[in-house]
């Protein structure tokens, strides 16, 4: 559980620092080529996996699903992160962004007709109070750019892209599909959308622009977040109930934001902690388990 926090706190360093050179739809690029390819290998090296679960036109159904899954995680919610971490750093961003599983839970009450439980908007209204102190207190402090308020409006544009892509993988899940299948579709058409995206908006030369140092940062990003941080929380899964690893995996912007200010020197101040640990902490309730059973104060 700890290995999948640390993943995703270090790959947040990376992004951060690659993205005062790179464009956000670049930098979705990379991380959707990064984690495509990983999905294809896991494929080709395991043939037995299912790739057709009761026929053809149920597939085809699933990979619907999936394909839309990969517009909204991608070209929608991973740029727009990336785009918040350029405007507001790892304080701003990654808290934001995070409280993508609460809409995730809401979103899977509305259109997938699932329990929605009293915890999830005792969740949402900490992580609310939460992002109020952040931006207040990083208000009265030092600022990663001036236009660092724009970081929490892409930060929930991205919430929310993650957000409905989950409801939709979710959906896809009940379809029958191998789950490598089903990343590799997502991705796929993430990676195909992105491009149609660059062309249109002429962002082609930025490619050639984009020092070698920063894709290497995206890369290593990619790996620690899409491919080892995965594999840490899977195996945190079979080990422990997902009651206990949400909540700690949830946790991982203030293991961010420290690093962050101890390696790379953000601003940070008791405020703005407060903020992100409120933040985290309702996701952590939101996604966790309570320790005594509301039924015994509502009775």
């Amino acid at each position: 559980m700890a290995g999948t926090a640390i993943c995703f706190a270090a790959a947040n360093l990376f992004d951060q620092v690659a993205m005062t050179r790179a464009d956000p739809f670049v930098a979705a690029i990379v991380k959707a080529f990064s984690v495509s390819t990983f999905a294809l290998l896991v494929l080709a090296t395991s043939p037995k996996r299912r790739l057709v679960g009761g026929g053809w036109r149920h597939w085809l159904r699933a990979a619907r699903i999936y394909a839309f899954a990969g517009l909204a995680s991608e070209v929608i919610g991973t740029a727009a992160f990336f785009q918040a971490m350029k405007l507001g750093g790892i304080n701003i961003a990654t808290p934001t962004v995070q409280t993508w599983l609460i809409w995730a839970a809401l979103g899977s009450a509305v259109f997938l007709q699932e329990r929605v439980q009293p915890k999830t908007f005792l969740g949402l209204a900490l992580s609310v109070v939460g992002l109020v102190l952040l931006a207040y207190f990083q208000q009265r402090g030092l600022p990663f750019t001036s236009e660092w308020p724009k970081a929490i409006l892409f930060g929930l544009i991205a919430a929310f892209g993650w957000a409905g892509s989950t409801v939709l993988i979710r959906k896809g899940q009940t379809v029958g599909i191998d789950r490598y299948v089903g990343l590799s579709i997502q991705f796929l058409t993430a990676l195909l959308g992105l491009l149609i995206v660059i062309l249109c908006t002429n962002r082609v030369t930025l490619f050639l622009r984009t020092p070698l140092k920063t894709y290497g940062c995206l890369f290593v990003s990619a790996l620690l977040s899409g491919v080892l941080g995965m594999v840490c929380m899977y195996i945190a899964l079979a080990l422990s109930p997902v009651e206990r690893v949400i909540p700690i995996m949830a946790c991982y912007p203030v293991l961010a934001a420290i690093s962050g200010a101890l390696f790379l020197g953000n601003y940070l101040n008791a405020g703005m902690i407060t903020g992100i640990v409120l933040v985290a902490g309702g996701v952590a309730v939101c996604k966790g388990k309570w320790p005594v059973s509301l039924r015994r104060w509502t009775r």
